[in-house]
C-alpha cells in the first residue's frame, strides 16, 4: 500500500481478482483481469499481499510489465528477462512513473517489448518444458544415477539452471 500511495496522478489501480470455488473459473477470472490492463506494474512485495502482480503471468497475456527490482532477490529474473527487451524495471516510483508516462507515449515499442516477453515465457515457462525437467531428474536417479549439481535448481530456464 505504501507503494501505491506514492501515484499522486492516479495511473495505477490495485487490481485484485475475486476467489472463486472453482479452480478454473478461479483462474480465469484472474487471465480476465490481467487483460483489462496493457500495462501492469509488479510492485515491491505486492505478490504476497493478494494483489495481482507475477510478471511471468503478465508477460504470458502478452502485456508490458514494469517490474519492481529488487537487486538483491530478482538475480534470476534480471539474467532471465533483459530490461527493455522482455520486461521493463524499476528501482523508484518516479522512475515507473517515468517509464509509463514514455511507453504510454510510444505503444509500439511497448507492444513489442510485451511480444518479446510473451514469446520467451510461451517457450521455456511452459507445462510441457516443466514436466520435461521433472521426468528427466526421476528417471536420472530412478536409473541409479549419482548425486547431480545441475539438478539442485529445478527451476531451468531457457536450457540453463540459474542459480
Amino acid at each position: 500500500y505504501d507503494f501505491f500511495s506514492q501515484d499522486r496522478n492516479q495511473i495505477l489501480h490495485i487490481a485484485k481478482s475475486e476467489r472463486r470455488d472453482d479452480v478454473l473459473e478461479d483462474v480465469m477470472e484472474y487471465v480476465r483481469l490481467i487483460n483489462k490492463f496493457k500495462v501492469l506494474v509488479s510492485p515491491m512485495g505486492a505478490t504476497t499481499k493478494g494483489f495481482v502482480g507475477k510478471p511471468f503471468e503478465f508477460m504470458a497475456c502478452k502485456r508490458l510489465c514494469l517490474c519492481y527490482l529488487d537487486e538483491e532477490s530478482m538475480f534470476k529474473s534480471r539474467r532471465l528477462f533483459d530490461d527493455g527487451k522482455y520486461i521493463v524495471y524499476f528501482k523508484t516510483f518516479k522512475e515507473m512513473d517515468e517509464k509509463y508516462k514514455f511507453y504510454a507515449q510510444h505503444p509500439d515499442i511497448a507492444n513489442g517489448i510485451a511480444l518479446s516477453g510473451y514469446d520467451k515465457v510461451r517457450k521455456f515457462h511452459n507445462a510441457d518444458v516443466r514436466a520435461k525437467r521433472l521426468a528427466e531428474i526421476i528417471l536420472h536417479h530412478a536409473n541409479g544415477g549419482a548425486y547431480n549439481e545441475a539438478f539442485d535448481n529445478i527451476a531451468l530456464f531457457g536450457g540453463k539452471t540459474i542459480k
